[in-house]
């Protein structure tokens, strides 16, 4: 009983929407945690807030991607600005008829709450009980946290190329947008953006479906 009203209040909690929302269209989805939206005649790119979905390469990435693709399609969203990460991307909290998309990927069992960020009561009740349903990631023991997986991957990338940058890793090594954009910021490679738009690796941070 105690379980159930947690989560109704969890859920009440999380269809509140923000009186500074902006609802967009979204346009793209990249990955499990990160879109591209319509606003203001431009795109935006949106990492929501507070979560973490494996990446490009992971297991349970294209799981990810397409439970975020499934929730929010090209739809109207909510989209609550919390901040700017150090990519330029907007950090945001996103809903979609009412509904806390990060939130539901947790649930789901696409995402994991990212502590490093958020260590909140909402998102900590939505791991917990996909855990304990042991569905999406929680299905097999063993599931890697993107940030331990990136981690790996940046130490095994610089124990064969020194700094990373001689030489510059192509796209096709690449395993999701963010590993593209620390290596444009590091490196500042006219491989990775030869268009010079701030948007490497286009065929993983801007997909065509």
């Amino acid at each position: 009983m105690f379980v159930r009203l947690l989560w109704a209040a969890v859920i009440a909690c999380v269809c509140t929407v923000s009186a500074a929302a902006d609802p967009v269209r979204v346009a793209r989805i990249v990955d499990g945690d990160t879109l591209r939206v319509h606003a203001k005649g431009r795109l935006e790119t949106i990492r929501i807030f507070g979560i973490d979905a494996p990446e490009r390469g992971q297991p349970g990435g294209d799981l990810a991607r397409s439970a975020l693709v499934r929730l929010v399609g090209t739809s109207m969203v909510e989209v609550d600005r919390v901040d700017q990460d150090r990519y330029g991307r907007t950090v945001a909290r996103i809903q979609v008829d009412g509904r806390d998309v990060g939130v539901a990927m947790v649930r789901e069992g696409h995402a994991w709450q990212f502590t490093r960020y958020d260590q909140g009561p909402v998102l900590r009740t939505a791991q917990d009980a996909a855990r304990r349903d042991r569905i999406g990631l929680w299905s097999s023991a063993g599931a890697e946290a993107p940030w331990q997986w990136r981690s790996g991957r940046k130490a095994s990338i610089r124990a064969g190329r020194g700094d990373g940058c001689r030489p510059v890793p192509s796209c096709a090594e690449m395993t999701s947008c963010e590993e593209a954009l620390a290596i444009l910021a590091r490196c500042g490679s006219i491989r990775l953006d030869g268009d010079r738009d701030g948007v490497p690796c286009e065929a993983i941070c801007v997909p065509s479906g």
